[in-house]
């Protein structure tokens, strides 16, 4: 085994449960899971397991985790994800999966280099059903036919 590498040991019960969901899911019987424990007991660890055989099967995974702060930061673990997966794919995936919506999207992940301007609908009394509306088209558009999607949010208690 190299170096830094550790054995996945001791969850071979809730692996198989979460594979099996995926499975269903990626054949169109799509759900959410959630893994609940105590600190410590490899949930975080689990979780990128499945992800990685998700990726390995072909499918998107985008992961993210929400910081440990003072004050809650709503939607923090998905805007990670996000920031992931345009670093992964690129901004041209992340326009592929929420079209027109991208632009509002990319302004979420500054750090993403893209030149996104002011937006014209900013000026409305609603941008933030504006960005609701986009992060919910790039999520509808995550997982495919072709290609199911896995979302893996972590650290949500924070």
């Amino acid at each position: 085994m190299p170096a830094g590498v550790s054995v996945f040991v001791g969850r071979e019960a809730e692996l198989q449960v979460l594979r099996r969901r995926f499975d269903e899911a990626a054949i169109g019987r799509g759900g959410i899971c959630f893994v609940l424990g105590d600190v410590g007991i490899g949930k975080s660890r689990l979780a990128r397991e499945v992800a990685e055989s998700a990726a390995q099967q072909g499918a998107r995974t985008a992961t993210g985790a929400a910081p440990m702060t003072a004050s809650p930061l709503p939607f923090a673990a998905l805007v990670d994800a996000l920031r992931h997966d345009i670093e992964a794919n690129g901004r041209d995936r992340l326009d592929s999966l929420a079209g027109h919506h991208g632009a509002r999207l990319a302004r979420l992940i500054p750090e993403s280099g893209s030149d996104v301007g002011e937006l014209a609908d900013d000026a409305e009394s609603a941008p933030q059903l504006r960005t609701y509306e986009a992060m919910r088209a790039y999520l509808r558009a995550f997982g495919t036919s072709t290609a199911p999607g896995l979302l893996v949010l972590d650290d949500l208690q924070w």
